[in-house]
């Protein structure tokens, strides 16, 4: 008899344990499902708007990450959306978690310095800027064909320029180039001085293919071979458009 009512403390203990545990696991995951929604849209922006834009989406779901974005945050605002700021003081506050979107970087060089520089540079040189009517406006984008070398020149670039106005409220471009081409500088420092520039772009005609090949090296040779413009033609549009509404 007291065999069989130890047995029975031990099966009873035994099943507490189980229950408890179960019941550990069910209020775990309703609270998980109640502080960590898919998608929380206080910062003025949805997922799909966000990925529409090139952005990343960011997902805070502690307050180690939220402490995280609080610094990046202060120190680099331009990072995140529209009306975040706010909202992110407060997640860090409440630790709960949020969806943010983060603004990739756009630039193939890694330094956006680099990029503008270059093309400043470009709109100073008159194979790449010109005028065929007075009230027109040159605007210049490029692509880095060879992304993985560090940002050390020469650097080989796709450049697309061109000349455009604005007419009837529309984008018109008048006349346009787009050629690869190989920037040189004679250093590293981080102030450029755009009248050291160089650059060497293959001759139109019979001459292209061959100073293709004496110009770039090999893997450039194929990317300029594969380079598709979509991309880029599009660039040099939004950029004069957002350049003639200054």
């Amino acid at each position: 008899m007291k065999q069989t009512i130890k047995m029975n403390k031990y099966v009873l203990i035994v099943l507490s344990i189980i229950i408890l545990a179960v019941f550990a696991g069910v209020g775990f995951f309703l609270y998980n499902k109640k502080v960590q929604p898919e998608i929380v849209s206080q910062v003025g922006i949805t997922a799909e708007e966000c990925t529409k834009k090139g952005g990343e989406i960011v997902n805070i779901l502690d307050d180690e990450r939220a402490g995280d974005l609080e610094f990046r945050r202060d120190n680099k605002n331009e990072q995140f959306c529209k009306n975040s700021e706010d909202y992110l003081s407060d997640v860090i506050g409440l630790k709960c978690p949020c969806i943010c979107c983060k603004k990739s970087t756009t630039s193939s060089f890694g330094n956006d310095q680099v990029e503008k520089t270059i093309t400043d540079y470009l709109l100073t040189q008159k194979y790449f800027s010109w005028k065929t009517t007075t009230d027109s406006h040159n605007f210049c984008v490029v692509e880095n064909l060879n992304p993985t070398e560090n940002g050390l020149f020469p650097l080989y670039v796709w450049v697309r320029c061109g000349e455009f106005i604005m007419q009837n409220g529309k984008l018109k471009e008048l006349s346009g180039l787009s050629v690869p081409t190989k920037i040189d500088y004679p250093n590293q420092l981080s102030f450029y001085d755009i009248s050291k520039f160089s650059y060497e772009v293959p001759r139109n005609g019979s001459l292209y293919s061959k100073e293709i090949k004496t110009i770039f090296p090999l893997n450039v040779q194929n990317r300029i071979a594969d380079f598709n413009s979509k991309n880029i033609n599009k660039n040099i549009e939004i950029t004069a458009l957002n350049g003639l509404k200054k």
